[in-house]
């Protein structure tokens, strides 16, 4: 919320959901902490569940002169639907509204869910629903760096979150470790803040240090990678901060294993962090996280829970 007051001083949180008024959606990617961006017709707010309906308020907010400036194109354009919050076949359920779109748009707009340039998305509660418009023609480049990436590897997104709700805590001139880092999205999103910072990140698979690298090239950034498993790693000084995304047992590894990781990294910390350094973790297992941390005499400043990836 507060990124996005800096960009649009009408911003508000409604039902979950940061709006904002915008006459560009270059302004609109300055934000980088948000998951996706959805157009919100004023016609499409709160109506009745009705396929008739919901088409006709389609066509007296959406032209094709606006589809054509949104596309930068020509018609035809194609489109898919997306319908939240009911239960049953929810193709049979958009059958009737492909419908009524054809008779409204006629070939100007064609269904087609596995190649299309916008979602018609519709979130019913009952039987009264909202409307929403998401484009795939306005280019996303906020993670454009990430060239390369790993079955496990945090979205842009989700790394971007992680670091403001912790900046903080943030200082300049600060040396950095990400002991688990994967294709380096993390280090690169806590590059957004501060001065001569000095990253650094370790990783036991090779294939992840060799993307790391072309990713913070990508980015325009330099930092010190290493092929290394974090418990054996060894470090000359020690860290202002650590960051990562730790490994979580669902995608890579076994419960059991990181269990055991867990401990065995937690009781490097003293070797790797400075005394009055700070430790920000990412980690679906937070429980096991919060009682080695505090059985090794570590103290918990902050904790947040962010979604990440339907976790």
């Amino acid at each position: 919320m507060e990124e996005a007051r800096k960009e649009f001083k009408t911003a508000r949180l409604s039902d979950g959901r940061i709006e904002i008024m915008a006459d560009s959606m270059e302004k609109v990617f300055k934000i980088r902490t948000f998951y996706e961006a959805l157009i919100s017709p004023v016609r499409l707010r709160e109506i009745e569940y009705n396929p008739a309906l919901i088409a006709n308020c389609l066509i007296k907010e959406i032209d094709i002169d606006m589809l054509n400036l949104w596309h930068e194109g020509k018609p035809p354009y194609k489109y898919r639907i997306e319908i939240k919050g009911i239960k049953g076949d929810r193709s049979r359920e958009a059958e009737g509204l492909i419908r009524e779109i054809r008779k409204e748009y006629g070939e100007n707009l064609i269904n087609s869910p596995s190649d299309y340039e916008f979602e018609i998305r519709i979130e019913r509660k009952k039987e009264r629903c909202s409307v929403y418009l998401k484009l795939f023609t306005f280019e996303d480049r906020r993670f454009a760096y990430r060239i390369n990436s790993l079955p496990a590897s945090i979205k842009g997104e989700t790394a971007a979150n992680c670091m403001k709700l912790v900046s903080a805590h943030f200082r300049d001139n600060a040396r950095i470790l990400d002991p688990f880092m994967g294709a380096g999205t993390m280090l690169i999103e806590r590059a957004f803040y501060g001065k001569n910072l000095r990253l650094e990140g370790t990783d036991i698979y090779g294939e992840a240090v060799k993307y790391a690298k072309e990713n913070i090239r990508a980015a325009g950034l330099e930092a010190k990678l290493y092929k290394s498993d974090i418990i054996e790693f060894k470090n000359r000084d020690k860290y202002d901060e650590i960051i990562s995304n730790m490994p979580y047992g669902l995608r890579v590894g076994t419960h059991r294993e990181n269990e055991q990781l867990y401990k065995d990294f937690i009781l490097r910390i003293p070797e790797l962090l400075k005394p009055d350094g700070v430790l920000f973790l990412l980690t679906a297992d937070f429980g096991l996280l919060k009682r080695l941390a505090k059985d090794n005499g570590l103290k918990l400043v902050a904790e947040f829970v962010i979604g990440s990836g339907g976790l």
